[in-house]
């Protein structure tokens, strides 16, 4: 039998099925940033574009806030290059669906989403009745390249059509919203592919899913389930559980800083079951707003951690080959945002670079 080659295959079915079938598609590895430097080195730089990514957590863990500060970074980029643009000029576009209804335009502008009318372009607000609509407007949204990313915020308030119709008195099918979900994402991940951008990562949309803990009775092991079915973990790339916030204390008296952790449980773009930490502001602070990262922490703690980067030198610090007295006067010097932005982006470089095997 004569041998046929692979290549020539798959020319073949590229011929026959067209762009309905992705073949050897390479993305450069785009990601988008969360906006806490933490959460990107956990998950390997960012959320992988194109991609779904689950996050999860109890009330008070950061999820909508760190959603939003997501939005916020994707805006930054401009649509067209993929570079970031800090004139807004041509800011990538995101989609909100809120089905909590809990949605706060101020909140959002603190987080840096630029949003309300002279946004309208890049950032939009939906609210659907029930979950078939909402399957609906993912899967258009997604086949539009209307938007680059689409927060779902959450899963767990998820009704059909039929619970929405239903009085009080009536019980609700079984399973009904797992269900639903389970249909929608097999309807996304197809339009997914067909959205695919090969020269324009940045441009395929990116699905970000919210959903809370629930609690179930049992006599061993882990008490918490995921409600919506099982299709949002196998279909995820990404998968995030959040604790919930812990207000740290200066001496005596609150200060205004939580410390919020997290696990990235599930990760198919980098190294899996990773751990990270950061701290927040939960109330105003003196130069800082509601919400605001501590990243130059982390930053400095990575930085710190690197002996070619980093060491003690006699009494002073060498620290990208600059010497310093104090480690004071690196991490004051990195409030400057355009030698922040440069760590910051060696830092990203060191975790996205992936190391050859062993031969």
């Amino acid at each position: 039998m004569t041998r046929v080659r692979l290549s020539d295959l798959t020319k073949d079915i590229k011929k026959a099925y067209g762009d309905s079938v992705q073949i050897d598609q390479n993305y450069g590895g785009y990601r988008f940033s969360t906006g806490i430097v933490a959460y990107d080195l956990a998950l390997g730089g960012g959320y992988r574009t194109s991609k779904f990514h689950l996050v999860v957590g109890p009330s008070s863990s950061g999820k909508t806030t760190g959603a939003l500060k997501t939005a916020a970074e994707v805006q930054k980029i401009n649509w067209d290059t993929g570079k970031v643009d800090p004139t807004y000029s041509n800011p990538c576009p995101v989609v909100f669906i809120d089905l909590e209804n809990t949605f706060d335009e101020d909140w959002a502008r603190l987080q840096g989403v630029k949003c309300g009318p002279k946004y309208e372009d890049a950032f939009t607000v939906i609210q659907p009745t029930f979950g078939e609509q909402m399957c609906d407007i993912v899967k258009d949204i997604i086949l539009s390249h209307a938007a680059a990313l689409v927060i779902i915020d959450s899963l767990e308030p998820v009704m059909s059509m039929k619970d929405v119709e239903k009085s009080a008195e009536e019980s609700s099918g079984l399973g009904m919203r797992a269900r639903v979900l389970n249909d929608a994402y097999r309807r996304w991940t197809a339009a997914a592919t067909q959205s695919l951008r090969k020269d324009k990562p940045w441009q395929s949309t990116t699905l970000l899913a919210l959903n809370q803990f629930r609690e179930k009775i049992v006599l061993m092991g882990d008490n918490r389930e995921i409600p919506g079915g099982r299709a949002q973990i196998f279909y995820s790339s990404t998968i995030t559980f959040l604790n919930k916030g812990k207000l740290q204390k200066d001496g005596t008296s609150n200060f205004g800083m939580g410390e919020f952790s997290g696990l990235v449980e599930k990760n198919k773009t980098a190294t899996p079951k990773k751990n990270f930490s950061y701290d927040m502001a939960t109330q105003p602070l003196k130069d800082n707003p509601s919400g605001y990262v501590d990243n130059i922490k982390t930053i400095w703690g990575f930085v710190k951690s690197q002996g070619d980067w980093c060491h003690k030198d006699g009494k002073e610090w060498n620290i990208f080959g600059e010497k310093y007295r104090v480690q004071d006067e690196f991490k004051d010097k990195l409030s400057d945002p355009v030698f922040y932005a440069e760590i910051r982006q060696a830092v990203y470089d060191r975790v996205m670079t992936p190391k050859e095997p062993e031969e």
